[in-house]
């Protein structure tokens, strides 16, 4: 050991014995690991302090929001505060898409009524001139020969499936 070792070997042999009341001899063979022990957990210790002021600088950049609840009940309601409001965004959220999905419906689905309407008063027409009931209470209907001057007439039909046929009817200028 040189010289300056030997010194604060010393010194914190004098602090164990000062701060601590252990008075250990210099020639131990204890003291140099002791004091090595001690300078690693005070080098530790320096580091970790400056961790956590570098961890405060940045934690003060960030601004968290700190609650303080000092009150029985005051964390519960906050929880169930903050729960309100997200259900309320949420189902505000879900209220609009419905009203739009609600107004595009009813915006795209107007073309398509409008052709329904124009249609259904000579399809339905057509419908009731043309079934019959028999008997048993089954409905047919009966086809004839298109007759007027607006109407080519057809006899044409062809056969889909085996079990499916499909009739031309007839034709409007």
């Amino acid at each position: 050991m040189n010289e300056r070792e030997e010194k604060k070997l010393r010194q914190f042999s004098s602090h164990l014995l000062n701060d601590y009341g252990f008075e250990i001899s210099q020639s131990d063979p204890v003291l140099p690991a002791l004091y090595l022990v001690h300078r690693e957990l005070t080098d530790n210790k320096i580091g970790n302090e400056e961790v956590a002021k570098t961890l405060k600088i940045v934690l003060e950049k960030l601004n968290p929001t700190v609650y303080n609840f000092n009150g029985y009940g005051e964390a519960w309601k906050f929880k169930m505060a903050e729960s309100m409001r997200w259900l309320f965004a949420g189902l505000s959220i879900v209220l609009a898409i419905f009203a739009c999905l609600i107004w595009w419906r009813q915006n795209n689905d107007v073309s398509r009524a409008r052709e329904i309407i124009s249609a259904s008063s000579g399809v339905h027409r057509l419908l009731m001139m043309a079934t019959e009931r028999n008997e048993n209470g089954f409905i047919y209907i009966e086809l004839s020969k298109a007759k007027g001057r607006f109407v080519e007439n057809f006899t044409q039909y062809h056969e889909i499936k085996t079990d499916t046929i499909r009739i031309y009817f007839g034709k409007t200028n």
